[in-house]
């Protein structure tokens, strides 16, 4: 089976489900999509479809345990889009820490013995 067609189903199935979960505690007016909304919702199924096609491009030609130390480097990302992008959102002190501290766990992980073969 193709990774591609596996993950759309996983992710319209699993997104049909919360919707499901969510009903019985939703208001009447929950649902209102403006045209901002809707646009965000393309965006982000873009962004989902390409991030897995991404992810299963580097999968075909690498092996899994190689790359999965690069899935760190997604709070970082995080961090760093949210300064920039989300108005009042600063990078602070404790935030400049987190990321020091997630950069350390990715050189810890990558962190080989070069003496040995």
């Amino acid at each position: 089976r193709s990774p591609f067609l596996v993950s759309g189903w996983q992710l319209s199935i699993g997104g049909f489900l919360l919707l499901i979960a969510g009903f019985p505690g939703m208001k009447e007016d929950s649902l209102v999509f403006t045209l901002k909304g809707n646009l965000l919702l393309v965006y982000s199924m873009f962004l989902s479809a390409i991030a897995f096609s991404l992810w299963y491009a580097i999968l075909s030609f690498h092996k899994a345990g190689e790359i999965t130390m690069f899935r760190f480097v997604i709070p970082v990302a995080g961090v760093f889009l949210s300064a920039a992008f989300i108005p009042g959102e600063v990078l602070n002190p404790y935030m400049a820490f987190a990321l020091v501290l997630v950069s350390a766990g990715i050189v810890v992980v990558n962190w080989r013995n070069r003496g040995v073969s």
